[in-house]
C-alpha cells in the first residue's frame, strides 16, 4: 500500500493500522460481514453525481485556503464517488472518506491513494479525528437514513472536528414546516427514515454552536413535487430548453434540470453549514 499524505495521518487519534487500505476505528469492524455492494449506476445515479456530488466536490474544493495541506472529509462516503467528481475536475484535496460499510470501502478505488484516507467508523459515534482539524466536511445523502438523535451526533461531531470558519456541504431530501415533499412510509425502499424540516434543522445547528446556514433547493430524485407544478414559475423560454431536454434525453433529465431552476423548493436541499 502507498504511503499517505502525511497531514492525513496526523489527524488520527487512533494509530493508522490498514487492513485493505482501510483505518478501522473499532476492531471489531475487521469481521463484520455486511451485504455485498448492490450499488447500481443507472440513469438516477448518473444524475446524482452531477447534481449532487459535483456539487459538493466544488464548494468544499473553493473553500480550502490550502488545498495542499487542509483536508475535506466525507460523512458516509460508500465507495467514494466523491472523490471521483474531484477527479473529473481535475481537483484533488486531501480527502478521508468515513462508512460503516465494510463492503463499500474495500470496493472504494482511491482507497490506496496517498491523498485518500478511509476510515471504517459509526458516523453517529465519537471519530478518530482530532478536534478542529478537518478544513470541509461534505454530507450526501446520508442523513435521512439515520434516525434524529444520530443526526444530532453527527453534527455535533462535525462541529468538534471542523476548523474554525470551516464549512459542511450537505444536500439531503428535505420537507417545510409549509409542505411534506417526502414520507418516510412512501420511501422505505430507499431506506429513508427521518427527514427535517429546513427550519427545525437551522435551530438544531445553531443549538450546536454553527454560524450560518445557508440554503438552495435543487434536484431531487424522489420529491412529490411534479414538473408541471415547477413550470409554472419558470420563464417561457426556460420551459421550451426543458421540453427540448425532454425530447433529447429523456423526462428523467429534463426533471432534474427544472428541480435544479433557482429558487423552485421542491423537496431537494443544498445547505452550506458554517462554524
Amino acid at each position: 500500500m502507498k504511503d499517505k499524505n502525511q497531514c492525513l495521518l496526523d489527524v488520527l487519534t487512533i494509530p493508522a493500522d490498514f487492513e485493505d487500505g482501510i483505518i478501522y476505528s473499532d476492531p471489531g469492524f475487521n469481521t463484520h460481514k455486511s451485504a455485498k455492494n448492490q450499488t447500481t449506476k443507472g440513469l438516477y445515479d448518473t444524475l446524482f453525481g452531477v447534481f449532487e456530488r459535483n456539487w459538493s466536490a466544488i464548494k468544499a474544493y473553493e473553500s480550502l485556503k490550502d488545498p495542499k495541506n487542509d483536508i475535506v472529509l466525507e460523512m458516509g462516503c460508500a465507495d467514494m464517488p466523491l472523490f471521483e467528481s474531484f477527479k473529473v475536475m481535475r481537483m484533488f484535496p486531501n480527502y478521508i472518506g468515513v462508512d460503516i460499510r465494510k463492503d463499500y470501502l474495500s470496493a472504494a478505488a482511491p482507497r490506496n491513494r496517498k491523498d485518500v484516507l478511509a476510515i471504517c467508523a459509526d458516523l453517529t459515534k465519537p471519530l478518530p479525528i482530532k478536534d478542529e482539524s478537518i478544513s470541509a466536511i461534505a454530507i450526501d445523502e446520508v442523513i435521512e437514513h439515520i434516525p434524529q438523535d444520530g443526526n444530532l451526533a453527527l453534527f455535533r461531531e462535525a462541529y468538534r472536528i471542523l476548523k474554525p470558519g470551516g464549512k459542511i456541504f450537505l444536500a439531503t431530501p428535505v420537507n417545510t414546516r409549509d409542505r411534506e415533499f417526502h414520507n418516510t412510509k412512501d420511501e422505505e425502499s430507499l431506506g429513508h427514515i427521518f427527514f427535517w424540516n429546513t427550519e427545525d434543522l437551522e435551530e438544531e445547528l445553531m443549538k450546536i454552536g454553527f454560524t450560518s446556514m445557508d440554503k438552495k433547493w435543487g434536484y431531487s430524485i424522489s420529491s412529490k413535487i411534479k414538473i408541471g407544478e415547477i413550470k409554472k414559475s419558470l420563464h417561457p423560454e426556460v420551459n421550451k430548453f426543458i421540453e427540448d431536454i425532454s425530447d433529447m434525453y429523456g423526462g428523467p433529465v429534463a426533471r432534474a434540470l427544472a428541480l435544479s431552476a433557482k429558487d423552485v423548493v421542491n423537496g431537494g436541499c443544498r445547505f452550506t453549514i458554517t462554524k
